[in-house]
């Protein structure tokens, strides 16, 4: 004969099985999703145009070295140690840079407990028939102190997008440094190659007067020494 359970008994069973289900569901969609990993893109093996083609090294390196000073310019350094002290495009990448740094370390900041403490002091002055007037002091100091575990991964993640932040802050810092660099340095060169030209034709000019002076001087002395003999 099979035994039948009391609907009670039944009831409080489907009733625990049900907040299981509700707490193992509740888990898993807290839980942090899995680490990122860049999709793979299809590229070709090889380009329709012939030519010794190869992949592209990244030279990041590059731009935190001093590279203008191959040319051993004085000038040019100054003027570059000048724009990077006084052009606002570094300037707002530098601030930008700061920022994404303090909001990574904020974030960091979440795998600490917080802790805070108050203090006060109340004085009340009371008159009464029997003593006069007291003067009560009150001194009151509190502590107070709390810690979240980073059970479903939050912090973990804030600290990981406030580190990519700050990477990117900073490749935006190197390039806008590296733009104004490469622009004073081209502007500057072309600007000596032209004080070249302008030079040049100048000193071929100054040559070619004193050249055209040097004949008339012959070409006078030759006149007055015929004159002499006659």
């Amino acid at each position: 004969m099979p035994f039948a359970l009391p609907p009670s008994l039944s009831s409080q069973r489907c009733g625990v099985g049900l907040v299981y289900l509700l707490l193992a569901a509740l888990l898993a969609g807290c839980t942090a999703g899995p680490d990122y990993v860049r999709p793979a893109m299809k590229v070709p093996t090889a380009y329709k145009e012939a030519g010794p083609w190869k992949s592209a090294q990244p030279r990041d390196v590059v731009t935190g070295t001093a590279w203008w000073e191959v040319y051993g310019d004085a000038t040019l350094n100054t003027l570059i140690a000048q724009a990077d002290e006084a052009n606002q495009s570094i300037r707002q990448a530098e601030a930008q840079y700061r920022h994404a740094l303090a909001v990574a370390a904020a974030a960091r900041a979440g795998f600490w407990p917080t802790v805070g403490t108050s203090a006060g002091v109340n004085r009340a002055l009371t008159n009464t028939a029997q003593s006069g007037p007291l003067l009560d002091t009150t001194y009151s100091v509190g502590v107070s102190a709390a810690w979240e575990p980073d059970l479903w991964g939050r912090v973990r993640r804030s600290v990981e997008a406030g580190v990519a932040g700050s990477q990117a802050s900073q490749a935006d810092l190197a390039a806008a440094r590296l733009s104004i660099q490469t622009s004073l340095a081209q502007d500057y060169m072309q600007l000596r190659a032209t004080d070249l030209r302008h030079s040049g034709r100048r000193s071929y000019s100054s040559k070619r007067t004193g050249c055209w002076r040097s004949r008339c001087a012959g070409r006078s002395i030759q006149a007055q020494t015929r004159l002499a003999y006659f």
